[in-house]
Parts: C-alpha cells; structure tokens; sequence
C-alpha cells in the first residue's frame, strides 16, 4: 500500500483561485454586513481594526492587499516515497526469534539472527521480523537500488523490538557509507546508550516509517565520520516517536544534507536545562528541509535549529524548549500553522539570524515569564546579500507574563510590504514593545499606543493592520491556544493570504475571511 502523496499548498496555488473571486467575495461579504447586521466575534474584530486614529488611518489601504508572497517553493510539487515496493514472493525472507541461521529464510523456516540476515540481503529484496524481543544490534553495510531498496520490516500486525539491555553496544541500527536504498520501518528500538539510528558518511535515500525509540541517548543522528562536506541526499522519516532519552531527537551533522523530509514525528525530549548541544530537531548544514506535523516538546537547547536552505516547517507544536523555539538560519526559509510556546525557555521564541528571505505566516508564539526578548529578527551583521527581507503576516505574539520587549527588529533586516495583520501582546511591557536596533540604548523603541497609532508600521513602512492587544484565547495556562469566540483575531485576515488549511488540518477559511494565527476557528 502506498503512501497517500501530500497536498502541498504554497502562497501561488492558494491565490491562483481565491483571486479569481474575490471581488465578488469581498463584495457579497460587504452586502452581507450592511444588510444583515452581522453580529458576535466579526463584527466586534471588524470594528476594532477599522476604527483607527488618523496617524494609522493614512497608512491603511483602502482595499484589502492582493499579497502573492513568493515562498519556499521546492515542495509544492514533491511527493514522498511510497511505503516500499510490493515484494515478490520470493524476494520476502523472515527471520524469528524461535528460527535457525541454518534454515531457508522462508516463512515456515525462518532464520534466528537479524544481523546474519541482514547480511545476506540483496536489492529489490525485503526481511520481516516476526514479532518478538531481539536482543541484538544490526549494522547494515550493503546497498540497494534504485526502485530496488533494501527494505527491513516488523511483520506487519507485529512488534518486533531490539533490545540493548546487557548488549555493552551504543547504537541500536547503523548504516555505513555504502547503506544506501534502505527502508526500516514498524521497528521499535531501545535501551541503547549512544545512538538508536544512525547514518555515517553518504548514506543516500534512507526511510525511516513507523519507528518507535526510548530509553536512548539520541534517537535518531546522520553525519560524517570524517570529511564534513560529505552530502546526504533523501532522508524520508514519517510516523516516528522518540521518548525517555539522553539529548538530541534528530541530529544531522556534522557534514551537509539535502531532501530531508521529517513528516508526522513525536520528540519528547528533558524538560529544562539550559544545554546549546541538546535540540529537539537540528540541521548544521543542508539544503531543501521539509517539516511537517513535528510536535517536538522538552529539549534544553532548541526546539528546532535549521542552518539550511530552501526550508518550510508547517503545522508544528514546539513546546518548552529550554534555549529558542524556532531558529531559522538559511536562505528562503518559512514557518507557516504552527504553535511555538515555552514556559521555560530563558531566551526567544522565534530568532531569525540569518540572510533569509523568511516568510512567517500564521503562527503563535508564547513566551513565559521573564525578561527577555521574545523574537530576534534578522542579523547581527550585514549579510552579504544585503538587508535581510522578512515577512510576517497573520501571526500572534503573546506574552503575558514576561516583562521584556516582546520584538527585536535588526537594524540589518527590513519587513516585506505585504506584512500585516499580526497581533502582539505583551501587557506588562507596554511602554518597550517593539525595538529597532542591536539590543544597545540607541535602538529605535514603540510603545504599544505608537503600534496601534500605526508609528510603527509608518517607520517600517509595512506590518499595516497590525495591533497591540490582547487576542483571548481559550485557556493558554493550561495548553489550549485556541481562539475565544469574541476574539479579534477572528475573520480577520484576507482568505487570499492565509494556508489553505490551519494547524489541525482543518479548511481556511471557515467563513469569508481567515482567523490570524495558526487555529481556524470552525
């Protein structure tokens, strides 16, 4: 059975028909309300964003921006591995904890030991394992092919499990250099020091489906033995849980890599600390990161650390990291439908330190208490390309308990024309909301009356209907970051500029118009 093939929606497709309409959207909307009298939560938004003071006033356009944002574009057309090739009958062998090495490999002879038929695997060829507890360690050294993968496999039905207990071996699965065309999948791994999976060299086109690891130092790493330059190509890593371990969830690094997809993933990592090493999900060097569905909670580093390029992060929950939330380095990089929030994180939510472009859409970020910055955006430095380019549009940056400067704008970066409809709350900071600088006293400070006045967006030009003020959500104390039924966030932004589906997959929009942040109220 094959993997369903993702539905990729960038900014074009989105628009492609939601602007063949619109004016006749946006115009049976205004007949409605005139009419109609429309009531309750959109009317009350609705009023609240229009009834600006004349300095805000002057900057808002009078119709409702036709924004096409470009985005990080590669995954638009990309479709995941399938689940594997359909085996011949006779390329499928089975080995048993109640087989023999000696037997014929076949389901009613099963043989006894994981490695040795590991060993014996050839392309196109796959090995199941009945159900039961292996206490053994496999490292696969072979290659398949091309259409042709290796693929090693729970008998579907079963829990097949390796075991490290009283093994006196770190790593649980690992793949040599020459371990390309590989499948693993509906294995559980645990009770392994160092590493549950592993990956040295150039070990190209890995899957890794239906994985369960714990009680491991790091769940799964890929990096290089020696030359750090060294690339790996399509890692596919989907249905994969990690619990009860050391450090790191995902590491890939040292050494680059690129097509990595990482889909529908469960990292439940140490809650506090304060260790830069310990992330949930990092990258030191790639190109083309796709995540997807990753709830990633604990970690005394990051929640997740992407020094890549060409990278989209959608629909994640990114919960009490103990360094950043989210840090996005490399060039077209975007984070759409998310949920980044940490009661114990020390630093920022959200830092973009790099050259971008960044594209930030839909999410919400919650910081807990302290005193410090919620969101570094842009560089320390010029990049060599020049001023970095941001886009926020339709976020929600909420802190009520902290009492630091919610936004810190580098001096270095310069926000997109079509940013706007953010909310920022910050309600024990009002009179240093927003910061222009490099954190020194000469930096450029809005108070929260100067962001609803619209000084803020004037001076940036851009970031336009963009507002201090509370966004009521459901119950933020205990986890729920839904939207209140009044709030003003509701049917406020533009159907054309919000994801086509929110966090929960559930259809944008629900009305006429989209909710800001990453919940679509239904």
């Amino acid at each position: 059975m094959q993997t369903p093939v993702i539905q990729q929606v960038g900014w074009q497709e989105m628009n492609r028909a939601a602007n063949a309409k619109r004016n006749k959207v946006l115009l049976l909307g205004g007949v409605m309300a005139v009419f109609l009298g429309l009531a309750g939560a959109g009317l009350f938004g609705y009023r609240y964003w229009r009834n600006l003071p004349a300095e805000a006033a002057a900057i808002q356009p009078e119709n409702d921006a036709e924004i096409n944002s470009p985005a990080a574009a590669w995954w638009q057309q990309y479709q995941p591995p399938a689940a594997g090739p359909v085996p011949l009958q006779n390329d499928i062998y089975y080995v048993s904890p109640r087989g023999n090495d000696a037997g014929s490999g076949r389901i009613n002879a099963p043989w006894r030991t994981v490695q040795k038929s590991v060993e014996r695997l050839r392309p196109g060829q796959t090995l199941y394992l009945r159900a039961g507890l292996y206490r053994e360690y496999i490292e696969i050294r072979s290659a398949g092919a091309v259409q042709r993968p290796i693929s090693i496999a729970g008998y579907p039905g079963e829990k097949a499990v390796l075991e490290g207990a009283g093994l006196n071996w770190k790593y649980g699965i690992t793949l040599f250099g020459a371990a390309s065309h590989i499948i693993l999948q509906n294995l559980t791994v645990r009770n392994f020091d160092g590493f549950g999976i592993v990956g040295w060299d150039k070990t190209d086109d890995i899957t890794l489906r239906d994985i369960q690891l714990n009680k491991v130092g790091t769940p799964v790493k890929f990096a290089a033995a020696g030359d750090k330059s060294i690339i790996r190509a399509g890692i596919y890593i989907e249905n994969l849980t990690a619990s009860d371990y050391t450090y790191a969830g995902m590491d890939f690094g040292p050494g680059a890599v690129s097509d990595v997809t990482i889909r529908n993933v469960t990292l439940n990592g140490t809650v506090g600390g304060n260790e830069t090493a310990i992330d949930g999900i990092a990258v030191e060097q790639g190109n083309r990161i796709y995540v997807e569905k990753a709830k990633v909670v604990g970690h005394p580093g990051d929640g997740i650390d992407l020094k890549a390029d060409n990278v989209t992060v959608r629909q994640c929950q990114v919960l009490d990291f103990g360094r950043n939330g989210i840090k996005l380095w490399g060039a077209n990089s975007a984070l759409e439908n998310s949920l980044i929030a940490s009661a114990v994180s020390p630093l920022t939510i959200l830092a973009l330190p790099g050259g971008g472009p960044y594209y930030i859409r839909n999410n919400l970020f919650r910081g807990g208490p302290g005193h410090s910055y919620m969101a570094t955006l842009g560089p320390e430095t010029m990049p060599k390309t020049g001023k970095t380019a941001i886009t926020l549009q339709g976020n929600i940056f909420y802190s009520p308990e902290n009492d630091g400067t919610l936004l810190v704008f580098s001096t270095f970066s310069y926000l997109q024309a079509d940013s706007g409809y953010n909310i920022y709350y910050v309600p024990r900071r009002q009179e240093r909301v927003m910061e222009i600088g490099d954190g020194t006293p000469n930096g450029r400070i809005f108070n929260a009356d100067q962001l609803n006045r619209g000084q803020w967006a004037a001076f940036l030009k851009a970031d336009q209907r963009s507002r201090f003020m509370d966004p009521q959500l459901v119950d933020p104390t205990n986890g729920n970051y839904e939207l209140q039924p009044r709030s003003p966030a509701l049917d406020m932004l533009p159907a054309t500029l919000a994801p086509a589906i929110d966090i929960l997959g559930r259809k944008r929009p629900a009305g006429v118009r989209s909710d800001i942040g990453p919940y679509e109220k239904q």
